[in-house]
């Protein structure tokens, strides 16, 4: 054990190089840590599970009170840092402590005067630095929980005292296991080292190492080389490289065994294979063409004896048609699979693409063309099925009577054995009566001379007069109602002419007056009364006062007709009757004088006739010379207003016409040119439009980049601002601005001690 004060001892036990060093160090007074250096570890005490442990320390000079900032470390680094200084600068004579919180839990325990963690020191072996100068290294604890050590590492019971000058002594009992029984639970044991634990039971190795040391050598199984990590360390495994050692049983290691699963050492056929390996255990060259089947049992030596394309029984490698399971059935050399015709020797020898054993005439391409059951090659008449059935020599396809041996004699193109008229052409029946002519009385008659005059209907005048028309008025008298009478009853009154007094009146004379209806100038009245002198008698006259009956047709004869030459009688009521009326149909006789009468002129009241040509005309439209018609709405007609399609009339002042106008209310039109006219332009001057947020757009705004806009009020706007929240920016050149300079005035970078 040492402190600054023994450091030969110290030396005894590390080299001599470092610690001569270390002494330097731990007797060199420090600046840092002026005012709290005089403090030396006194005691240190631990229970064995490293939670209830305290370290006194000692001081026998005044002001050492500034604890706060000095710490207090284990040989890994681990620290306790002193939060705040000791109540008192009275520090002489006097004693620190420091404990866990479970150490100042324990009845009778004084109070620690600051709380560190839990196992800060390892019991088995560990240093205890003070930041103001003084460490204690030792290489173990004692762990019954009574007893603690000095500086120098001896042992007694423990006594603490507190700053305020509290003393005790604490007792901690330990309930943890402790299978070797050294006062340390087998937990610190293990965390230590002092203890392995290899097989991870949380026991110490050397408390079950009596029944885990297979090989006798006081070591435990779990800490030494299981290569195949099967359980059994390699010293005491057969096979020290396979988990499952010698799996088959064949005295072989898995590792090493040849033939997984059988016996190596059986092999029937010497082949150097193990039989339970072996394909072929019994035949030595096994599958020498490599079709799976071994040699000795193999269908085709050379070939694939699995691959069988035609299913045939024989492999492909030795089947003359690997493709054809009947192999050549028909003989003619030609596999099935490349044979047209693969049971037909002669491979459709008619060329009807039918082979002959689907070929019902194999040698006949029309294969029985006329269906009487002979195949073409053997039969008579190929194309007629009777066979020339009239005997003639000639077949039924080229005999024009095939059922007549004399054909036709007549040459009419009838044979003669249904010739109607043998001799003559049975074709030819002019008037259609069933009968041909060669053999008709009259064969362009029908009715062949229905009436009995000797005369044919087609040279007969009247085929059914016999009398031919006697009356001459051309009407037979089989359609004549008056035979006789050439007029036929002209008047038809039902008498003929030839028997009517007045053959052309049905009346006769109806009226009296001593002449035939027929020629009665009125009929019904005297002819010979006519008081108005025009030819018609009064009886008979429309208008017998008015000789020229009523000329204007207006039903109003002349005698009482005001406008005796208007048929309208002055139809548009203007006093004038059409005869000396310019307009007849206009009573106020072309108003517009435009030339054209109201009843035709499109416009009665516009003379230019809706010259805008818009379908109103000038008396009823808003603006007679403007087609749209005021299309903007502005109350101006097109040929006063400046702008006929722009309502606002070009509102902007800019000289252009709202439908021309990029911005119609922008009489700069977007002069910022960004794409935005003024009245939706936030900044209507600015194409950026206040690009840094602030509220104010760019062409007025200090700073357009800066939305806080020289926050610093240095003159300088933040986007070329070193130090935008700093006025002095960086005063002395260090590269830091002041406001977060460590140093001002001097260069924050220049650290010479790194602090």
């Amino acid at each position: 054990m040492t402190n600054s004060g023994s450091c030969a001892s110290v030396m005894n036990t590390i080299s001599k190089t470092m610690m001569f060093a270390l002494c330097l160090i731990l007797m060199s007074p420090t600046s840092t840590h002026a005012d709290a250096h005089n403090w030396l570890i006194s005691e240190i005490f631990s229970s064995a599970d490293g939670t209830v442990q305290f370290v006194e320390f000692t001081n026998d000079s005044d002001d050492e009170q500034f604890m706060a900032g000095e710490d207090l470390q284990n040989a890994a680094g681990q620290t306790f840092n002193f939060p705040v200084d000791l109540p008192s600068s009275l520090t002489a004579n006097r004693r620190m402590l420091v404990g866990t919180a479970a150490y100042a839990a324990l009845p009778g325990a004084p109070p620690p005067d600051y709380i560190i963690p839990s196992g800060l020191f390892l019991v088995n072996g560990d240093e205890v630095i003070y930041s103001g100068g003084d460490e204690v290294i030792y290489s173990s604890l004692p762990t019954n929980g009574v007893l603690s050590i000095n500086p120098d590492g001896i042992a007694s019971v423990n006594s603490p005292t507190n700053f305020a000058g509290v003393s005790g002594s604490i007792i901690v009992t330990n309930s943890a296991p402790d299978c070797n029984a050294n006062g340390i639970p087998d937990s610190t044991d293990i965390a230590s080292g002092t203890s392995t634990d290899c097989d991870s039971d949380s026991v110490p190795d050397e408390c079950t190492v009596a029944i885990n040391d297979c090989n006798n050598n006081g070591i435990h199984d779990a800490c030494e080389l299981d290569g195949d990590g099967d359980g059994i360390i390699d010293a005491c495994d057969a096979c020290p490289n396979d988990i499952n050692n010698d799996s088959d049983g064949d005295g072989v290691c898995d590792s090493q065994d040849i033939c997984a699963g059988g016996n190596d050492f059986i092999d029937s056929d010497l082949d150097g294979i193990p039989d339970f390996c072996d394909a072929c255990p019994l035949d030595a060259q096994d599958d020498s063409d490599g079709d799976g089947v071994c040699d000795s049992e193999d269908i085709c030596a050379g070939g694939n004896d699995a691959l069988d394309t035609d299913l045939d029984g024989t492999p492909d490698f030795c089947d003359s048609c690997p493709l054809d399971a009947q192999n050549d059935v028909d003989g003619d050399g030609l596999c099935a699979d490349v044979d047209p015709c693969p049971l037909d020797t002669n491979n459709d020898a008619d060329g009807d693409g039918l082979c002959a054993d689907v070929d019902a005439c194999p040698l006949d391409a029309q294969n029985d063309a006329d269906g009487d059951g002979i195949c073409g090659d053997v039969d008579s008449c190929p194309l007629d099925p009777q066979n020339d059935i009239d005997g003639d020599g000639v077949c039924g396809d080229v005999d024009p009577c095939p059922f007549d041996a004399l054909d036709d004699s007549d040459g009419d193109g009838i044979c003669d054995g249904v010739d109607s008229c043998p001799g003559g052409d049975d074709n030819i029946d002019t008037d259609q009566d069933g009968t041909p002519d060669f053999c008709d009385a009259c064969p362009e008659d029908a009715a062949n001379d229905v009436d009995g005059d000797g005369l044919c209907a087609d040279v007969d005048s009247c085929p059914l007069d016999a009398d031919n028309d006697a009356d001459g008025d051309g009407l037979c008298a089989d359609v004549d109602a008056c035979p006789l009478d050439a007029d036929n009853d002209i008047d038809g009154d039902g008498v003929c002419g030839n028997l009517d007094p007045c053959p052309l009146d049905p009346l006769d004379d109806s009226d009296g007056d001593g002449i035939c209806d027929s020629v009665d100038v009125c009929p019904g009245g005297d002819d010979a009364t006519d008081t108005d002198l025009d030819g018609t008698a009064d009886f008979c006259d429309p208008c017998p006062l008015d000789p020229d009956n009523d000329v204007d047709g207006d039903g109003v004869c002349g005698d009482v007709d005001p406008c005796p030459l208007d048929a309208a009688n002055d139809a548009d009521g203007d006093g004038l009757c059409e005869s000396v009326d310019a307009c007849p149909l206009d009573p106020q006789n072309d108003i517009d004088g435009d030339g054209l009468c109201a009843d035709v002129d499109p416009c009665p009241l516009d003379p230019a006739n809706d010259i805008d040509g818009d379908g109103l005309c000038a008396d009823v439209d808003p603006c007679p010379l403007d087609a749209a018609n005021d299309l903007d709405g502005d109350g101006l007609c097109e040929s006063n207003d400046p702008c006929p399609l722009d309502a606002d009339n070009d509102i902007d002042g800019d000289g252009l016409c709202a439908d021309v106008d990029p911005c119609p209310l922008d009489g700069q039109n977007d002069i910022d040119g960004d794409g935005l006219c003024a009245d939706v332009d936030p900044c209507p001057a600015d194409p950026s439009n206040d690009v840094d947020g602030d509220g104010i757009c760019g062409d007025v705004d200090s700073c357009p980049l800066d939305p806080d806009n020289d926050i610093d009020g240095d003159g300088l706007c933040a986007d070329v601002d070193p130090c935008p929240i700093d006025a002095n920016n960086d005063s002395d050149g260090d590269g830091s601005c002041d406001s977060v300079d460590t140093c001002p005035g001097g260069d924050d970078n220049i650290d010479t001690d790194q602090d």
